[in-house]
Parts: structure tokens; C-alpha cells; sequence
């Protein structure tokens, strides 16, 4: 049977390191007999939340995992077996852990009752979103809304799937790959336009520009012929140079003018 990448798993062990210490006290590891941890795994088995969900899961059977730095169940398989047993190293028996775990027991379940009939099996990621998605719904029935946001927003901020990816029919990829060729098409054309009329507005900014130096070279050469005629003063000229430099030139009929001509 083939089986997808568990591409998420990193990031989803990433995220379930930084929630755990985001929750209460009660979540945190403790010592824990093997004994404590199966009552606390029947007593999520048996609860109406697990049942109403998972009626047909298996008995899970609740094991030392010595040798083993981190806590694992049966690997997957499409026969159903009689009892799961999980392994639980002393460093893994804690709460959080086991809801983990059995979140993975929930997801397995799924799994054989959606590929039970299917002529071409393919067994999801181990860490994909459909795990996930069960994952938070078993911890907020477990530790509470609080914890579960806690997790999903270390899901969000490490980008891991958690809900059903939307699925685009042929018909729908189809039609937005007509409309995206359209919009392009126009794109090039409105660009065009635009081009065309700012090489107007560039063309007729230019003349104005032109304009305005002729006149101003003008009105200039009108100054000077005037103060040369009128033999204008050194302390005059220079007034009339400063006002020139703040903006326009002053006709010839200036008061600097009048004075010199005096």
C-alpha cells in the first residue's frame, strides 16, 4: 500500500513542544505508573465525546516503552486489530502525551474506514491535517478551548494543515485560467493607454516648459536693456537680482528702474 510523506511531522512535533508549556500545571509531565496512564487512557476511551466519534475504535493497551525516547503506537494497517498497544517511555508519561497518541489511534481508525473499500489505498501522512484536526478537537475535550487555541495558534504560526484543503474542480481551474488570460490581455492593453497618454502630457508639459523659458528670457534681456539705458546703480541691479532669484523677473517699469532713471 502506498503511503504519503509525513512532510508536517517536524513542524507538528515543533508545535506540540512549544503548546505543552503554554497549559496548565496538569498538562505538564509528572510521575506516572503505567497503571495511572491506562486508567487515564480508558476513561478518554470510554468517555461519550470518544465514543459518539470513534465507536469501533480498538481496546488500546498501555505499555512500557523502555529503550524508546519518545512514545509510539502500532504502525497502521488496513485489518483492524483486536488491541493497539501503546509504548510509553517514563519521559512520556504525562497527559498531554497520551492525548497525542490516541489522537494517532482516532486517526488510524479514520483511515481504515475511508480506505476499507477504495480500489487504490493510500495511507495518509502519519502528521497530516486530518491527524492534526483530530488532534485539537481531542485536546480541547481533554485540557480544554484555552489549550486548544494555544496549539492552533502553534500550528498557525508554523504553517501546519489542520483542516480539509479546499479541492478545485477541473471545470473551476479551467474557467480561472480563462479569466486570468483575459485579464492580462487587458492589462497590456490599458498599459498601452496609459503610455499613450502620458507621452500627451509629457508633450504638452514640454511645450509649456518651453514657452515659459522664452518668455522669461525675454522679460530678462528686457531688465537688462533697461538698466543699461538707465545706467542703474550696483546696489539697484542687485536688488532686482535677488527678487529675480525668488521668482519671476520684474518688468521694466520696477521701482529700482524709476530710481535710476531719476
Amino acid at each position: 500500500m502506498k503511503r504519503q510523506r509525513d512532510t508536517q511531522r517536524r513542524r507538528v512535533y515543533e508545535a506540540d513542544v512549544a503548546a505543552r508549556f503554554k497549559i496548565p500545571p496538569d498538562g505538564r509531565p509528572f510521575a506516572a505508573t503505567l497503571e495511572h496512564c491506562q486508567d487515564y487512557v480508558d476513561f478518554v476511551l470510554t468517555s461519550d465525546w470518544w465514543t459518539l466519534r470513534f465507536m469501533n475504535t480498538p481496546a488500546v493497551r498501555v505499555l512500557n516503552g523502555r529503550g524508546s525516547s519518545s512514545a509510539r503506537i502500532d504502525a497502521f494497517s488496513l485489518d483492524k486489530p483486536i488491541v493497539v498497544y501503546m509504548r510509553l517511555p517514563k519521559a512520556c508519561r504525562f497527559p498531554w502525551m497520551i492525548v497525542h497518541e490516541l489522537a494517532h489511534v482516532a486517526h488510524n481508525e479514520v483511515m481504515r474506514g475511508l480506505l476499507a473499500e477504495h480500489p487504490d489505498p493510500v495511507e495518509e501522512a502519519h502528521h497530516g491535517w486530518r491527524f492534526c484536526g483530530i488532534w485539537l478537537d481531542l485536546v480541547e475535550f481533554a485540557f480544554g478551548m484555552t489549550e486548544r487555541k494555544a496549539l492552533r495558534q502553534q500550528f498557525q504560526n508554523r504553517k501546519v494543515k489542520y483542516s480539509r484543503p479546499r479541492v478545485v474542480s477541473q471545470e473551476v481551474r479551467e474557467a480561472s485560467r480563462k479569466r486570468m488570460i483575459e485579464l492580462r490581455e487587458g492589462g497590456i492593453k490599458g498599459r498601452r493607454i496609459v503610455v499613450t497618454v502620458l507621452d500627451d502630457v509629457l508633450d504638452e508639459h514640454a511645450k509649456r516648459l518651453a514657452a515659459n523659458v522664452e518668455a522669461t528670457s525675454e522679460a530678462f534681456e528686457n531688465v537688462v536693456r533697461a538698466a543699461k539705458d538707465a545706467g542703474m546703480a550696483a546696489g539697484d541691479l542687485a536688488q532686482i537680482l535677488r527678487e529675480a532669484k525668488r521668482g519671476g523677473w520684474p518688468p521694466p517699469d520696477h521701482p529700482a528702474l524709476r530710481r535710476s532713471k531719476r
